[in-house]
């Protein structure tokens, strides 16, 4: 009897240390979760960075392994698990559609405006003169008007670029700041086409 007794105490034991273990893997799959942000996080900027390589197969792969952190933000948002660190994703992919479809634009448009606005147009007008009797290749006339107009391009080509990644990477490093914070770190709009989480 006694040996009964000591059998089903040990039991109890062994379920009461189990039942005290749940919470230690909730914790461990949250630490997961956060080193697995942290690697989207890095590997989102770094991709970024390396678009713009001119060594040729690098920025292929930068734009398929940015399009692949992308996707994987977005099956970890629809299929995984909601837990504190779920508008992360949201906040990933929100960057990468807003900065591709508004911000890129918007700054390409504006620095052609400029250009276009503030530049010599000489080249331009040598082919519009010419008219059809001038046997020019097509792009002869845009060819001579960036040779014309090389600094001024830089420039206006060196503010957008500045500013649409000084979004860009801001957006980036909040996110990836208020990871490291934890869990206790919310966004306050995780919708929000700014900087400001």
């Amino acid at each position: 009897m006694a040996e009964q007794d000591s059998k089903k105490n040990a039991d109890k034991t062994d379920k009461n240390s189990t039942s005290g273990a749940v919470p230690s893997k909730q914790v461990s799959a949250g630490v997961d979760e956060t080193q697995k942000l942290k690697i989207i996080y890095i590997s989102f900027a770094a991709s970024s960075v390396l678009m713009f390589t001119p060594i040729q197969p690098i920025p292929l792969v930068a734009s398929l392994t940015m399009i692949g952190i992308v996707l994987l933000c977005y099956l970890s948002a629809k299929f995984g698990k909601k837990t504190p660190f779920s508008p992360h994703y949201r906040w990933l992919i929100r960057t990468f559609w807003i900065g591709l479809w508004l911000f890129l634009p918007f700054v390409t448009i504006l620095g052609m405006g400029i250009l276009l606005k503030f530049g010599d147009k000489a080249a331009f007008d040598a082919v519009e003169q010419a008219g059809d009797a001038a046997l020019l290749p097509n792009d002869m006339g845009l060819q001579q008007f960036m040779a014309d107009n090389g600094v001024l391009g830089l420039i206006t080509m060196f503010t957008g670029w500045i500013s649409f990644g000084a979004w860009w990477f801001t957006r980036i490093w909040r996110g990836f700041k208020g990871l490291q914070s934890g869990s206790s770190f919310q966004f306050k709009d995780v919708t929000s086409w700014w900087v400001r989480p």
